[in-house]
């Protein structure tokens, strides 16, 4: 990376308008115009009741959730864009592949949501193959604790072209910003930045059924990431809050089939400060 003399003032005001035209990039896609319905949480019964019970959503660090192939295929959209734009601003070193990628040491931690509440595929991968629930939360509600919560309510985009297309937005405003004058390394790191605040919108077209929106908390004091074990793996997790209100139903899995499965999910809301949540039974024939 360059490293070139530019003053604390002049490069905290091109950090300032490279974020606010990166956000722009994103807007249409985070704060969609025609959104109705709720986000929808896929958990198992544990689950329910801890999240209900203290009003938090856990936001986890997916590169240690999982493997990082999610994160290998936003890296190869952003190499072949830098490959296509011809990486005027030289981030090639830091975006060659993962390891350079976590180079940047920023940290980010996302909560999963699914606009459908009652996909066959959210109930098997995260409600205990159909023997837990999904929790319906509205998503004006969640955007109004966004900022005093600092965390983002985004989108994801899983068409190819238009994900390359928005990381060449995000690529151009960073050279217009400093066309003309000397990069910093400091400014190089802060386009690394907005280009991992990018990455975690893209998702590959295989997953698109899934439908995702995503809460993002980017860079979080270090006094408010914990762990918690999942399997056989240590994962870092931030709580991030929220109001009552905020969740509208909770559907039922398919795989709970007791008749009176209802009653012990109202009688629990009811005692829990949720007695205006409606409660919905998954339509899906499966049986586990």
């Amino acid at each position: 990376l360059l490293s070139m003399p530019r003053s604390a003032q002049q490069l905290e005001e091109l950090k300032r308008k490279l974020k606010e035209c990166t956000r722009g990039v994103w807007k249409d896609i985070d704060q969609p115009s025609d959104e109705t319905g709720c986000l929808y949480h896929y958990t198992d019964g544990k689950g329910l009741l801890g999240i209900l019970a203290n009003k938090t959503l856990w936001a986890s660090d997916p590169l240690s959730l999982n493997d990082a192939s999610e994160f290998e295929y936003a890296l190869e959209v952003v190499r072949k864009v830098l490959n296509k734009t011809g990486d005027r601003l030289g981030l090639g070193n830091v975006f060659g592949n993962l390891a350079g990628w976590r180079q940047l040491g920023q940290r980010f931690f996302v909560a999963c949501f699914s606009r459908d509440g009652d996909k066959l595929s959210q109930w098997r991968a995260y409600a205990d193959k159909g023997r837990g629930y999904a929790i319906g939360f509205g998503p004006q509600e969640l955007l109004a604790e966004a900022a005093s919560h600092d965390y983002a309510l985004i989108g994801l985009v899983y068409d190819r072209a238009r994900q390359e297309e928005q990381i060449e937005k995000v690529l151009d405003y960073a050279a217009q910003l400093v066309q003309g004058q000397s990069l910093t390394q400091a400014f190089q790191i802060e386009v690394g930045m907005r280009l991992l605040y990018s990455m975690v919108h893209l998702k590959h077209p295989a997953f698109e059924e899934e439908n995702e929106r995503r809460t993002l908390t980017m860079e979080p004091p270090r006094h408010k990431i914990r762990q918690r074990v999942g399997g056989s793996r240590i994962i870092p997790y931030i709580e991030v809050p929220f109001v009552s209100v905020a969740v509208k139903c909770v559907v039922i899995g398919p795989c709970i089939t007791a008749k009176d499965a209802e009653n012990w999910v109202r009688n629990y809301l009811d005692q829990s400060g949720f007695s205006h949540v409606v409660i919905d039974r998954s339509k899906i024939p499966l049986r586990g």
